[in-house]
């Protein structure tokens, strides 16, 4: 942000901004996986990630939407941490010492609390609390959904079923 700031170059609103952000209100909280799926999807077709598994998420997320990501050496017990700001944009840190696939999980968790409330920012610990308020259980339910949409991995199981008569294998 300080190099683009030396060359003038201003920071221009990441597309993903546009798309309502999910605030803090009594009837979200009421129904926090239903509007998870809900941003997933508007995040899928934004993006245009289509329906099957989301592999290359960071890269997309950098390249298409304006996020700044970085994998960092953070302590074992931090998964990773978001904090916006409207010159500096969306920033992801990600523990760097962490599995790629968590990695992943935690980038598309702290992408809903960008979607949601990005002013409030996140820190994600390794072990989260059982406890969930709803703001962590949106953010759950929308990286499962952005990573492996339901709708997706329905139409392939069908898709697969009548390929092999109506049975899956093991392998499947």
């Amino acid at each position: 942000a300080e190099l683009e700031s030396m060359l003038g170059i201003a920071r221009t609103a990441a597309p993903l901004e546009a798309i309502a952000a999910r605030r803090q209100v009594a009837a979200l909280d009421a129904a926090p996986e239903a509007e998870a799926y809900e941003a997933a999807s508007q995040v899928r077709l934004t993006l245009g990630l289509g329906d099957g598994a989301v592999l290359g998420l960071g890269k997309e997320l950098e390249l298409q939407a304006g996020l700044r990501i970085f994998a960092l050496p953070f302590a074992p017990s931090i998964a990773a941490v978001f904090i916006w700001g409207g010159e500096l944009g969306a920033c992801i840190g990600l523990n760097a010492g962490l599995p790629l696939t968590r990695r992943r999980a935690c980038l598309a968790h702290e992408l809903g609390h960008f979607l949601r409330d990005p002013e409030a920012g996140d820190l994600l610990f390794a072990a989260p609390p059982s406890s969930k308020d709803p703001a962590e259980r949106f953010c759950d339910a929308f990286a499962r959904e952005l990573l492996m949409s339901a709708e997706g991995l329905r139409r392939r199981v069908t898709r697969l079923r009548s390929l092999r008569g109506g049975q899956l294998t093991v392998g499947d």
